[in-house]
């Protein structure tokens, strides 16, 4: 039988996937004490299965590559595909900050995204299909 010993936190993280690791990083960043808890034998959640791709349109990254969508192109597009889910407050939101948080990762922590050349469109058929993918 196993000794439970009591540990103190700031922040308490359940899972290890890429929103779990993004707050860690986050609350660490800020010199907060952060304990990751995670069920599986391995860290990533779900963003381990798909091999990390995530995508966020409009970074500094997708730029850089010469990757430049307009303004509501990528709303468009998420409209499109979340159907009856689509809810606009918060897209606009992910739409302003998600390049933001791709900003901080990259020049606040030693997360680093690679950035394809060349990515499959598994909707290419979606009016707007957004390009600027990347890997963390």
């Amino acid at each position: 039988m196993s000794t439970l010993q009591e540990e103190k936190c700031d922040v308490l993280i359940i899972g290890s996937g890429v929103a779990g690791m993004s707050a860690a990083i986050t609350a660490a960043s800020r010199g907060l004490k952060v304990i990751v808890a995670e069920k599986a034998s391995y860290y990533g959640g779900t963003t381990a299965r798909s091999g990390g791709w995530l995508w966020v349109p409009n970074t500094h990254l997708a730029k850089a590559y010469g990757h430049h969508e307009p303004p509501d192109q990528a709303l468009t597009y998420i409209r499109d595909q979340a159907g009856a889910g689509f809810d606009e407050a918060r897209v606009r939101a992910f739409l302003a900050n998600g390049p933001k948080a791709i900003e901080f990762f990259t020049s606040k922590t030693a997360v680093q995204f690679d950035m394809p050349l060349t990515f499959p469109d598994y909707h290419a058929e979606a009016p707007a299909p957004c390009k600027g993918a990347a890997r963390w």
